[in-house]
């Protein structure tokens, strides 16, 4: 059987009958694939039951088909996201940037821009670096694959480049104060968060490390994200839903 080498990172795993698993794997070279591993769960043994953790960063040999499941052979390198592991909140974040790595891109379809948009994600996580910084760094890099384009780094009206600024889903972007009178349904973000919200635009992920914020300028950042993908992205995943109810448990 003729075999295929790939890179790729494991979004999740789920047991199929007994012994066996199905596996998807967001692949640079193949895009996204559904495997399907034989006898994983009923040989403690099995070369590749340690490599399918969710999350892991991998090298694997095996089988890719254009047209239904695809087949894993062996792992040549695998890279676990230990801090997932023992942290759950962690867990849930990278589930979360998996979820939407997932539905921005059809299956099969190579995207090597999302894969390292995502590579970078949980390569920053495993640096220990901030997890909620992290995520919404993803969150305002991946949205463009949504479809939606949104102005942050200057007024919309003025083209006004220093604040401060309001977010105005009536212009699609930012305002500047002398504008605000333009829109009485702006967003009234905090301006520290606006600021750091326009930095993490563009931004890499290697540059956040010495990034300190405060608990209320992480919560307005977070008002001021998921206004924006409610409104324009639309997409309601049980991971985000568990990350809010385990922040909201936190602050109150």
């Amino acid at each position: 059987m003729f075999e295929d080498s790939f890179h790729g990172i494991i979004l999740f795993s789920q047991p199929y009958k007994e012994t066996d698993m199905i596996v998807k794997i967001f692949t640079l070279e193949f895009g996204k694939q559904m495997f399907f591993v034989r006898q994983v769960n009923k040989n403690q043994s099995h070369p590749l039951k340690m490599a399918l953790l969710p999350f892991s960063q991998v090298e694997m040999v095996g089988k890719i088909n254009r047209n239904g499941l695809s087949f894993l052979k062996e792992p040549r390198q695998v890279a676990y996201m230990k801090r997932a592991q023992d942290d759950l909140l962690v867990q849930a974040y990278a589930s979360y940037m998996v979820g939407l790595a997932d539905a921005v891109v059809d299956d099969k379809i190579v995207h090597k821009e999302i894969y390292y948009l995502l590579k970078e994600a949980f390569d920053a996580l495993n640096r220990y670096l901030d997890v909620e910084i992290v995520t919404m760094m993803f969150e305002l890099r991946i949205i463009r694959f949504f479809g939606v384009t949104l102005q942050l780094q200057h007024c919309v009206i003025t083209g006004q480049m220093k604040g401060p600024f309001d977010f105005s889903f009536k212009y699609g972007g930012v305002l500047h104060h002398t504008q605000w009178d333009k829109d009485n349904f702006r967003l009234h973000i905090d301006a520290n968060a606006m600021f750091i919200i326009q930095k993490l635009e563009h931004m890499h992920f290697k540059q956040i490390g010495d990034i300190q914020l405060s608990a209320p300028v992480k919560l307005e950042m977070r008002r001021m994200i998921d206004a924006i993908y409610e409104e324009y992205v639309g997409i309601h995943l049980k991971s985000k839903s568990f990350i809010d109810n385990m922040i909201n448990w936190y602050y109150d």
